[in-house]
C-alpha cells in the first residue's frame, strides 16, 4: 500500500531535532538597532535560533509553527533553507514545533539563553529514509476551495492544493464542494516528476420553480416550503412534491433534478365536491351559494366544494333566506324550505296626524338607484344603507337611501353642497317600483310633531327607543297598541338609550310589526360622499321648509326626540312615506 508523506506522519513522519546540533553560534549576534527583531513587546531582547532543516520543503518550512512557554514572545524570519526563530531570552526553556501535516515536538533548550546571542540548531522530517522515491502533485478544481481526500483521508487544505514531497505509486484522489458533485480520480505520481491534475466539477444543483396559486401548500419530500409558488435550489436526485389544499385532492409528483437544468412544475390541486338538494315552497326561488347564482329551485348542484359555505334563497314578496351550512365529501345535504312571505308594503298599524287624518307607514325606508333611476321600499323595517350612501352619484349602480332635500325627482342632482333648493318635489311623487298601489306622500313637520307627542292612543304609549334584529333606532306606536302584544320598557321617556329594548327580528315581525308597531333605524346622515353617525343619530325629513334655506326633520339620538328645522339642506337625511290609512 502506497502513503502519501503528509498524510502518513502519524504512522511514520516524526519531527526530530537532530542530536547535538542545538549550540551557540559565536560571533552571531543581532546587532542592526533597527529590526523589529530587537526586542519582544515587552521590550525585553530576543535571542535568535537558526532553525536548519532536512527533509522538509520551503513551502512545508513556512508552515512549520513555533510556540513558547508562558511570557515568551517568538517572531520568525524566513532564510533559504531556514528558519529564524527570534524568541523572548528572559523566559524561553523550550520550544514546541508542529506542522499541520507532520507530528510535534517539544524541545527543552539545554541551557539559559543570553539576550542579544545566536544559537543553531538542525530539524529533520524522519519520513525521508521510509521510502527512495518521491514526486509531487499539484491539484487545481473549477471552482476552487474544494475539499481533497487522498486516499479515503481528509486533506486540511481546500485547492488549490500542492505538495512537493509524495512516495511514487498509484493514489486515489477525491474532491468535493457543496452544490457540485463530487469527481474521484486515481492518479500515478513518479519519482521525480510534478503530477498535475485539473478537475472541472459539474454543478450537482437546479433551480426549481413549482406553480400554483397562493392559497396552496407546497411540500417537498414531506417538508413544508411556501404557501404559493415556490422557487429554490435542490441538488440533482428524486423528488417528491406534494401541492396541499384544504377541501381539495392533493396534487402529487415525483420529479427528476438535474444539476445545471432549470425546470417549472405546476400543479393545482383537485376541488372535492359534494351534493346539495334544494327545495322551496314555494319553487322557482333563486339559490345562491357564497353569493354565487346557482340557479332556481327545485335544484341539486353536485359542483360544490366541501366546507364551510352560506346560502341564500331569495324571491320576490318573500323574505330572503340565509343560512350557513357545512358540506362534507361523500355525503348528500338536502335543504327543504319554505319561504316566508314579506308583509304587506304597508306597515297595517293607524297613526293619527291630525284631529282629522290618519295614516299608515311604508314597510321601510326610501331606496333610490341612480343608474336606472329606480325607487324601492326597502324589504325590512330595519334596513339601511350605512356608508354605502357615500359613492353616490349620477350613474351609481348600488342603492342609497339619504336624501338631501327636495330631492324627490333627482336625488343626485341637489345633493352635493349648493343653493338650488327653490323647487321641492315629495318624495311620494315618485314611481316607486314596489309601491303596493297606494298614493304616496312625506310627513310634514306638524304632522310629525302630533305622531310623537301630541295623538291620543289607547293605551297612552306613543314611541319608545329599541335595538330591533341589531339595528338601533325609533319604535313608533299605533293609536290602539295593545300592551299585551309585546312589553316593552322605559316608553315615551325622551333621554333613554337605544338598548333600553332588545328586540329580536322573530319578536319584532310575530309580536310588534304584526300588530302595526313602525320602525325608524338611525341610518345616520350624509354630507356629499361622507357618511355620518350610522346607528347613533336617525334625521327623517319632512315637507316643510323654512323659506329657502332650512328644512324640518325628526331627529332622535340616545339622549333626545324632538321635530326641528336644520338649515342645511343639502345634508342626506332618510325617507319614511306615509298613505292614507284605510
Amino acid at each position: 500500500m502506497v502513503f502519501l508523506a503528509f498524510w502518513a506522519n502519524t504512522a511514520f513522519s516524526q519531527l526530530e531535532v537532530k542530536p547535538n546540533s542545538f549550540k551557540e553560534t559565536i560571533g552571531f549576534v543581532n546587532t542592526n538597532p533597527d529590526s523589529d527583531y530587537q526586542t519582544d513587546d515587552n521590550d525585553l531582547p530576543f535571542a535568535v535560533i537558526k532553525v536548519r532543516t532536512e527533509n522538509i520543503s520551503d513551502k512545508q518550512r513556512r508552515e512549520l509553527v513555533f510556540e513558547g512557554n508562558g511570557g515568551t514572545f517568538i517572531m520568525l524570519e524566513y532564510k533559504v533553507g531556514e528558519v529564524w526563530v527570534y524568541l523572548t531570552a528572559k523566559y524561553a526553556d523550550y520550544l514546541k514545533i508542529s506542522h499541520p501535516e507532520f507530528s510535534s515536538i517539544e524541545f527543552t533548550l539545554p541551557y539559559d539563553l543570553v539576550p542579544k546571542h545566536g544559537y543553531e540548531m538542525t530539524l529533520v522530517n524522519k519520513t525521508a529514509p521510509v521510502h527512495e522515491g518521491w514526486g509531487s502533485l499539484s491539484l487545481t478544481t473549477t471552482p476552487s476551495e474544494a475539499t481533497v481526500i487522498i486516499n479515503g483521508n481528509v486533506i486540511n487544505k481546500t485547492t488549490p492544493y500542492s505538495n512537493d514531497m509524495m512516495p511514487d505509486g498509484k493514489y486515489e484522489i477525491t474532491v468535493s464542494k457543496e452544490r457540485y458533485k463530487t469527481i474521484t480520480k486515481v492518479v500515478d505520481i513518479k519519482a521525480g516528476e510534478n503530477t498535475k491534475v485539473v478537475i472541472d466539477l459539474p454543478i450537482d444543483v437546479a433551480i426549481i420553480t413549482l406553480k400554483t396559486t397562493d392559497d396552496v401548500d407546497v411540500y417537498i419530500d414531506g417538508a413544508f416550503k411556501k404557501k404559493g409558488m415556490w422557487t429554490g435550489e435542490l441538488k440533482s436526485g428524486n423528488y417528491e412534491i406534494v401541492y396541499k389544499k384544504q377541501y381539495y385532492h392533493d396534487a402529487r409528483r415525483t420529479i427528476i433534478v438535474e444539476g445545471g437544468v432549470p425546470k417549472t412544475y405546476e400543479l393545482q390541486p383537485e376541488p372535492i365536491w359534494g351534493e346539495i338538494k334544494i327545495t322551496t315552497n314555494p319553487s322557482g326561488a333563486i339559490v345562491l351559494i357564497d353569493n354565487i347564482d346557482c340557479g332556481v329551485t327545485p335544484l341539486t348542484l353536485n359542483n360544490i366544494i366541501i366546507g364551510t359555505h352560506e346560502l341564500k334563497i331569495k324571491m320576490d314578496e318573500y323574505d330572503l333566506l340565509k343560512k350557513q351550512f357545512i358540506l362534507e365529501e361523500g355525503k348528500t345535504l338536502r335543504f327543504d324550505e319554505k319561504l316566508e312571505r314579506l308583509p304587506d308594503v304597508v306597515v297595517k298599524g293607524v297613526f293619527s296626524v291630525s284631529p282629522t287624518k290618519k295614516v299608515m307607514f311604508a314597510r321601510g325606508n326610501l331606496q333610490y338607484q341612480a343608474s336606472t333611476k329606480t325607487w324601492r321600499f326597502a324589504e325590512h323595517q330595519w334596513d339601511i344603507i350605512g356608508s354605502e350612501n357615500s359613492n353616490i352619484s349620477e350613474n351609481y349602480d348600488g342603492w342609497i337611501d339619504l336624501f338631501g332635500w327636495g330631492t324627490g325627482k333627482a336625488p343626485t342632482k341637489n345633493s352635493s353642497n349648493n343653493n338650488d333648493y327653490s323647487s321641492f318635489y315629495d318624495w311620494g311623487e315618485n314611481a316607486i317600483s314596489n309601491n303596493g298601489g297606494k298614493t304616496w306622500r312625506t310627513l310634514t313637520k306638524d304632522e310629525w310633531t302630533y305622531v310623537l307627542q301630541t295623538r291620543n292612543t289607547t293605551t297612552g304609549i306613543k314611541i319608545a327607543k329599541a335595538t330591533v334584529n341589531g339595528e338601533k333606532g325609533l319604535i313608533l306606536l299605533p293609536d290602539n297598541w295593545n300592551k299585551s302584544n309585546y312589553k316593552l320598557s322605559k316608553t315615551d321617556k325622551l333621554d333613554v338609550d337605544f338598548n333600553s329594548n332588545i328586540i329580536s327580528r322573530e319578536n319584532w315581525i310575530n309580536k310588534l310589526e304584526v300588530n302595526g308597531a313602525v320602525f325608524l333605524p338611525a341610518a345616520g346622515w350624509r354630507y356629499g360622499n361622507d357618511v355620518y353617525y350610522i346607528g347613533s343619530f336617525g334625521l327623517y325629513l319632512s315637507a316643510t321648509s323654512n323659506n329657502n334655506e332650512g328644512s324640518y326633520n325628526t331627529t332622535f339620538n340616545d339622549s333626545n326626540v324632538k321635530t326641528d328645522e336644520l338649515k342645511s339642506r343639502h345634508l342626506g337625511r332618510s325617507v319614511r312615506l306615509v298613505c292614507p290609512a284605510e
